[in-house]
C-alpha cells in the first residue's frame, strides 16, 4: 500500500520497484490529504495498473489518473491488514478555502506502531535558521497546523479534541510520521499528548470549555 506520492529520481524508483516487483505487488496508491496533488499524475505513470484511491478533490481535479474510488468510502479497507484510517472531526475534510490545509486523514500502521499525518500536525525537528528566528520554533516543539482556521466554533473545537483523544487512546502508536518538518521516531504519543496539551488555548478562545468539563 503507498500512502500518498513524492517526487521519485531513479534511485527511489529502483527501491520501490525491487520492493514491489516493479509495481505488481502494489495493492494500492493513496491520497491522504486534500491540497497534496502534485506528484499522483507521475507515480501513476510509473505505475499504471495500480488503483489509486484519491480525496474528493483529487477526484475532482485530477483527470490524467482513473481513480478506483474516493479514499473517504474506503477507510477501513486494509484493516484486516493492520491498517486504520480516521478523518478528524470537527473541521471540514476538503475546505471550500484552499488556502486552509489543517484536516488529513490520521491513518495507523498496526505492525511497526506508527502513525501518519499530512499537515494537521508538525513536529519540528533541529528547525532551521528561518523556523527558529521568524517563527521561534526550536528542535522538539510541535503543534496543529492551521489550528485558528481550521476551526471555527467552541463545538469543532470540542469535537476535534475528541477525536485526537480516540487517537491517543484507541491506537498504540509510537513513532509519528508527518509530511513536512520532521518525524518522530519512538516517543510519538507522548508527542501528540503534549501537542493536543498545548492547543488547550485556542481551543478556549473558540469557546471550549477546559479539557475534562
Amino acid at each position: 500500500l503507498v500512502v500518498d506520492t513524492c517526487a521519485i529520481n531513479d534511485t527511489d524508483k529502483a527501491l520501490v520497484s525491487e520492493m514491489t516487483h516493479n509495481g505488481a505487488l502494489i495493492e494500492a496508491v493513496i491520497a491522504t490529504h486534500p491540497f497534496h496533488t502534485l506528484f499522483f499524475e507521475p507515480f501513476h505513470k510509473l505505475y499504471p495498473n495500480a488503483p489509486f484511491y484519491g480525496t474528493s478533490r483529487h477526484l475532482a481535479k485530477i483527470k490524467n489518473v482513473p481513480w478506483a474510488g474516493d479514499i473517504a468510502d474506503n477507510l477501513s479497507r486494509w484493516e484486516s491488514e493492520g491498517i486504520f484510517m480516521r478523518i478528524p472531526a470537527g473541521a471540514d475534510f476538503v475546505p471550500s478555502d484552499e488556502s486552509i490545509h489543517f484536516s488529513g486523514i490520521f491513518l495507523y500502521h498496526q505492525p511497526s506502531r506508527s502513525l501518519f499525518n499530512d499537515d494537521t500536525i508538525l513536529y519540528f525537528d533541529h528547525p532551521g535558521c528561518g523556523l527558529r528566528c521568524l517563527a521561534g520554533k526550536r528542535h522538539g516543539d510541535s503543534n496543529f497546523w492551521y489550528v485558528d482556521r481550521g476551526l471555527h466554533t467552541a463545538d469543532d473545537a470540542i469535537q476535534f479534541r475528541g477525536f485526537i483523544e480516540s487517537v491517543l487512546n484507541d491506537w498504540d502508536f509510537d513513532n509519528l510520521i508527518l509530511a513536512h518538518t520532521g518525524n518522530v521516531i519512538g516517543g510519538g504519543k507522548e508527542t501528540l499528548r503534549k501537542t493536543l496539551k498545548d492547543a488547550e488555548k485556542a481551543f478556549q478562545k473558540l469557546g471550549a470549555p477546559p479539557s475534562g468539563h
